[in-house]
């Protein structure tokens, strides 16, 4: 009966309030849960206002209960303190979460269920006691969480604190001291009972166990005697765990001695310390001399200068090769047999040689007599080698005719078969002898010349000239003699031409072949001789000029203008020499050195070109030449136009010539330009003629 049938929209056609009208125009129908559809603020999608007392979104729940948690505003006749937690209110749980979810005015309290349990920490370890405990929210002063401290009065006693030696649970695991304490210590065992362990074996305790040491320097755990610090014995052991053996430190160690002569016999300054003998050691030490292996204690001692024997003194009596000495009063090297000394070194006054027979004279002695015998005991004062043939008694005989005269005895030195003694006058010389052989009353002793020719001996001078037959070169011919009258080296048996002029003899001064005695003009000059080389019947000695030209001679045809001098008639040329700071003609550098004849017509002399080293030569028939020099007759030279002024000085000099050859200066004049001047015509008169 609401208007509306199920064919129309309505919802259920057995409920007339509802229909699908919209009567308030707010787009929903009581069909659609319009729960008021006469006020469109009022529908299912409209937005609830709270508190107000309506439903405006049609949900049916309380306007006064937000949270929709079934409890009214606190405010509006509820018990809900936080309308806006569906958390909070009346009927909530408690929780520890600082809001008072259960809405009886106290926040956070002690029945919350999630409220913990706290355990007091006395100690302030962060550890609690599991005997004293709160609930409760929040932690309280002197609580935490933890109960697991066995020790709530030690703060260094808790779970997983570190564990010490000290009798108690550190880290309340229920057991104490065990191994695994920080300061549990490390024990070695000591099998041997010697305070040292074995630094293999050990085990970590906080209480020492039985046959164990807090030492694990013991080397040998298995002897008592072997530990650090024991003594150190030559055992083969290392005694005292310094990881040596035997070392030189052992107290039973043995001093070695260095034996380096090995004569067994070893060097106290040269000592080692060693358990066992080193190589070349040996463990005596009185040896003397190390490095003489002939020298120790007990050996046989020698004169030689060392202590042998090693007894501290050298060369003794007991030496097995000490000398005899013979006493050589006289010192002539020779010994009386019947005095003697024995020992090594030689006494004053003693000698090792013996067999004088008079050691009271220095010229008797074995052998003095050499010649007559290398052994015999003889005297032989002269010193000649030849003995006396009257000595004292008990002394041999010699042959010596005189021995007191080195000069008399019986040599025959030039084995001519006389000796001094026989009358040798020059014993040296075998051509001198006592002997007359050709009877003529003389021998070579006194001079004889040829003892073989009676005519020739040192009586004779038969030509009179006062030399005998033996010095004369010829004693028929008184002209012939051996005396050098001119004392030039030569007399008239050695040929001198003319023994009165000592210019004329028979030296080749010159060795050209020519003495003056065979006519050489010059024998100081050897280009002057008498060879005609050239055949043309003249020598240099005749003045021909070139010995090598049979066209060239004294008097020969004279060929002009070839440059040769065939008749050897020398042509003179004059010689000028400028110097200063006067001027030359233009064409010339300098005025110096200008060669020209007496008669002007002359050649200039090969080897003087023109222009040498700035050098002025002037040849004849040049260009120049008028305007220099003209020559005039006679021995009168002009010089002209040579710009010669000022403070020069000049020279002009006359030489010869041969063949192209300068020859000797003449003559020389020196002038300066005081005296002539060269700008005008000067002469200079009065040089000699060449010829």
């Amino acid at each position: 009966g609401d208007g509306y049938t199920e064919f129309e929209g309505d919802c259920d056609d057995s409920d007339a309030s509802l229909d699908p009208a919209d009567r308030d125009g707010d787009g929903f129908s009581t069909c659609d849960a319009d729960c008021n559809d006469t006020d469109a603020s009022i529908n299912v999608d409209a937005d609830e206002v709270w508190y107000d007392g309506v439903d405006q979104n049609c949900d049916s729940w309380s306007d006064f209960d937000q949270d929709g948690d079934g409890s009214d505003h606190l405010n509006y006749g509820g018990g809900d303190c936080d309308d806006l937690n569906a958390e909070v209110g009346p009927e909530a749980i408690e929780y520890c979460d600082g809001i008072d979810n259960n809405c009886d005015e106290v926040t956070d309290e002690f029945n919350a269920v999630d409220a913990s349990v706290w355990y007091a920490d006395g100690d302030s370890d962060g550890y609690g006691n599991p005997n004293i405990s709160m609930i409760e929210c929040d932690q309280p002063v002197g609580f935490v969480a933890d109960s697991s401290d066995c020790d709530d009065a030690d703060s260094d006693t808790f779970p997983g604190a570190i564990e010490f030696c000290d009798g108690y649970d550190n880290n309340c695991d229920g057991s104490i001291d065990e191994d695994s304490a920080a300061d549990a210590s490390v024990w070695y065992a000591d099998t041997d009972a010697d305070g040292y362990g074995d630094a293999e074996v050990w085990d970590t305790k906080c209480d020492q166990p039985t046959g164990y040491v807090v030492d694990s320097s013991d080397c040998d755990d298995s002897s008592s005697s072997i530990y650090p610090g024991a003594l150190e014995y030559c055992d083969g052991h290392d005694d005292d765990c310094d990881s040596e053996v035997d070392e030189d430190e052992s107290v039973d160690v043995s001093i070695w001695y260095a034996d380096a002569d090995s004569d067994g016999f070893g060097d106290l300054s040269q000592a080692d310390e060693d358990c066992y003998q080193p190589t070349g050691y040996v463990a005596d030490s009185t040896d003397c001399d190390d490095s003489d292996g002939g020298a120790y204690p007990g050996a046989d001692e020698y004169c030689d200068g060392h202590d042998d024997d090693c007894d501290g003194a050298v060369d003794e009596s007991d030496a097995v090769d000490q000398s005899i000495w013979y006493a050589d009063v006289d010192a002539d090297g020779y010994g009386d047999s019947a005095q003697t000394l024995e020992q090594c070194n030689q006494p004053s006054g003693y000698i090792l040689v013996d067999g004088d027979c008079d050691d009271g004279d220095d010229a008797t002695y074995p052998g003095v007599a050499y010649l007559e015998s290398s052994t015999s005991c003889m005297t032989d004062l002269d010193q000649d080698g030849w003995g006396s043939s009257s000595p004292a008694s008990g002394v041999v005989s010699g042959t010596d005719c005189d021995d007191s005269d080195a000069g008399q005895n019986q040599d025959d030195a030039d084995a001519d078969g006389y000796s001094t003694c026989d009358g040798d006058c020059d014993d040296s010389d075998a051509a001198l002898e006592p002997a007359d052989v050709d009877g003529d009353g003389y021998s070579t002793c006194d001079a004889d010349c040829d003892d073989t020719d009676a005519t020739l001996n040192p009586g004779i001078d038969a030509d009179s000239d006062g030399y005998s037959a033996c010095e004369d070169c010829d004693d028929t011919n008184s002209f012939l003699n051996p005396s050098d009258d001119d004392g030039d080296g030569y007399s008239t048996c050695d040929g001198d031409c003319n023994d009165t002029n000592a210019a004329l003899n028979l030296d080749d001064a010159d060795a050209d072949g020519y003495s003056t005695c065979d006519g050489d003009c010059d024998d100081t000059d050897s280009s002057l001789e008498l060879d005609d080389a050239d055949g043309d019947g003249y020598t240099t000695c005749d003045e021909d000029c070139d010995d090598s030209d049979s066209g060239t001679y004294p008097g020969a045809p004279e060929i002009d203008g070839d440059g040769v001098d065939q008749d050897c008639d020398p042509t003179c040329y004059f010689k000028i020499s400028l110097s200063g700071s006067g001027w030359c003609p233009s064409q010339y550098s300098s005025c110096d050195k200008v060669y020209l004849d007496k008669t002007g017509t002359a050649p200039i002399p090969s080897g003087y070109p023109y222009g040498v080293n700035g050098s002025l030569y002037v040849p004849y028939g040049s260009s120049s030449w008028s305007s220099w020099f003209s020559a005039e007759s006679g021995t009168r030279v002009r010089m002209g136009y040579c710009g010669f002024g000022g403070s020069q000085s000049a020279k002009l000099e006359m030489h010869e010539k041969y063949n192209g050859n300068s020859g000797t200066t003449l003559d020389s004049r020196s002038f300066s330009s005081g005296s002539f001047s060269c700008s005008g015509t000067y002469y200079y008169d009065d040089y000699p003629a060449c010829n």
